[in-house]
């Protein structure tokens, strides 16, 4: 174990240690330009439109807050830092930090180490992290005051099998409807768990992205169509087209208001959620811009530097025929097709097409509160 690492409590929940679910972007610093580290700045920008869902935490002494899902960067310390704007300025917190075990820990020590350095006031913070799946109870008993899911429970628990989708039909649509069943078991079953874990009266503050009908899908039309070009140049085969298997699901409003319904008696809606509609951040630059060859040059460099962060697990699994070992670590003809299939989105992106189409992604945002007089067992009851 690193020595950053050392300087962390490093809590790994009996016989789990080596159990983590399939699925999620990839969260190791040595991916280069795939880093999701290095591209997820855009998730950050839906920070600033949670403040309303962020609960008054005056004349709390101590909190205990579960960060599920927190990836390596520094994307959990606004998550914090909200919390903490609506705490009493001598509060002690403990923040726990939860993320698959490929996780690149080291740098989440180092960006602890770096948010403790910069940190003034009487606000105390203890800091641990726990390796492991959030599809499993991470935390005993009611024991957390507050959890975040910044962009993490969209994520399946396992990757579904496979479908037949031919390159002419409408593969997000076909393949968002095939695992629907999966994700609206899988996320009922996520908050089953967190009632497990947060107390009565606490809160779990959710950010998920979400399939509304006016959604633009940017990304998705340019990647299918670089697959597309891939699969008819013979860069990938037809076997590996069926392997590709995206393990995530981006409810609709009535997916959501049917898991409510099935955890009414665990978690209550104090205030309605909100969908709030976001462009990458390189679109207002263009738009900005003399728009130039150069100027969207650079745009899709940041376009593809963050879809591509996203998905580039799941193109390797597929290029191994849905095999799932060492993900993080293509071989270099895997490195060469990644290439290939990036130059080809960009391409896509830049085309007549699409290139003057707004890169939007929908998020919504809620609080839950943990209901009283539930009884625990009837919260497991529920998995």
């Amino acid at each position: 174990m690193s020595s950053l690492v050392s300087h962390l409590d490093l809590i790994v929940p009996p016989e789990k240690a080596t159990h983590t679910h399939s699925t999620g972007p990839d969260t190791t610093s040595n991916a280069g330009t795939f880093a999701y580290a290095t591209n997820s700045a855009f998730q950050r920008s839906i920070y600033q439109k949670c403040e309303p869902y962020v609960p008054d935490l005056k004349g709390l002494k101590t909190i205990t807050v579960v960060d599920y899902g927190c990836g390596p960067g520094r994307n959990w310390t606004y998550g914090l830092n909200l919390l903490l704007s609506r705490a009493d300025e001598d509060i002690q917190y403990q923040l726990v930090l939860n993320d698959g075990m490929k996780t690149d820990w080291k740098e989440v020590a180092q960006v602890v180490q770096d948010y403790r350095a910069g940190q003034c006031g009487r606000q105390i913070g203890h800091f641990a992290v726990l390796p492991g799946t959030f599809y499993d109870q991470i935390m005993p008993d009611r024991t957390v005051d507050i959890g975040m899911a910044w962009s993490s429970f969209h994520w399946l628990e396992r990757t579904p099998p496979p479908m037949d989708i031919q390159p002419n039909e409408d593969y997000y649509t076909a393949w968002q409807a095939n695992i629907r069943s999966q994700g609206l078991e899988d996320l009922t079953k996520l908050l089953c768990l967190r009632a497990r874990e947060i107390k009565p009266g606490g809160h779990l503050l959710v950010v998920i992205p979400t399939t509304p009908a006016s959604s633009v899908k940017v990304y998705w039309e340019a990647f299918l169509e670089a697959f597309k070009r891939c699969l008819k140049d013979g860069t990938i085969t037809p076997e590996q087209w069926r392997a590709f298997r995206a393990p995530f699901f981006q409810p609709t409003e009535d997916d959501l208001r049917q898991i409510l319904t099935t955890v009414r008696d665990l978690w209550h809606l104090p205030i309605p959620w909100a969908y709030h509609t976001l462009a990458h951040p390189a679109w207002k630059t263009l738009q900005d811009s003399e728009k130039t060859q150069q100027d969207y040059e650079e745009y899709v460099d940041g376009i593809a530097g963050f879809f591509m962060a996203l998905i580039r697990d799941v193109l390797v699994r597929a290029l191994r025929g849905g095999e799932g070992i060492n993900l993080e670590c293509p071989a270099a003809n895997e490195q060469s097709i990644l290439q290939q299939v990036t130059t080809r989105f960009r391409e896509a992106v830049l085309s007549e097409e699409l290139r003057n189409k707004r890169p939007e992604s929908c998020w919504l945002a809620m609080r839950l509160v943990r209901k009283h007089g539930v009884n625990i067992l009837e919260a497991k009851a529920n998995l």
